[in-house]
């Protein structure tokens, strides 16, 4: 990155996205927060995506109050989400004991959101079972007849377990 700004190259997103990743998987999470900063001023951070890729580090690094934090950030800030942040959280809180908090979470993305993808719905509808929601499996099941969305196997063997 110096050798490129001493050049007098400018980074793009791609390049500063793709080292943001990298210091993610590092474990460098304060050297990936200046980077998401940059990325926030350089207007490279109107999506999730530079989001998702921190989030998921802090979660795989064990820090999951630390990636909630920076979840209801991006949140604040109104930032563009298709979901897979929430679905990142949902997930940390569930695999993390938080069922109630991951289940609450789930709620708040079905109430705000009028369209899933399986991945979403998988996420939502194992925080249900887990939490013995019967109420929300049946909306999740009934969303998902609704927007024509076929199980996969994670749906099957999450009902099975489930009933």
């Amino acid at each position: 990155m110096k050798d490129l700004r001493s050049s007098g190259l400018t980074p793009n997103k791609v390049i500063l996205t793709t080292l943001l990743k990298v210091y993610s998987k590092g474990c460098l999470f304060e050297k990936a927060k200046e980077l998401l900063t940059e990325l926030e001023a350089s207007g490279f951070a109107q999506d999730e995506m530079p989001y998702c890729i921190l989030i998921d580090g802090l979660v795989q690094g064990g820090k999951i109050q630390e990636a909630k934090i920076l979840f209801n950030e991006m949140k604040e800030k109104g930032v563009k989400s298709d979901g897979y942040a929430f679905s990142i959280m949902i997930s940390a809180l569930h695999r993390g004991g938080h069922h109630e908090e991951s289940k609450q979470l789930a709620k708040e993305f079905e109430s705000e959101n009028a369209s899933y993808d399986l991945v979403m719905l998988n996420t939502s509808l194992q925080t249900y079972c887990s939490t013995n929601d019967m109420e929300s499996v049946m909306r999740m099941l009934k969303k998902m007849d609704e927007l024509n969305i076929s199980p996969d196997n994670i749906t099957f063997n999450t009902l099975i377990r489930y009933f």
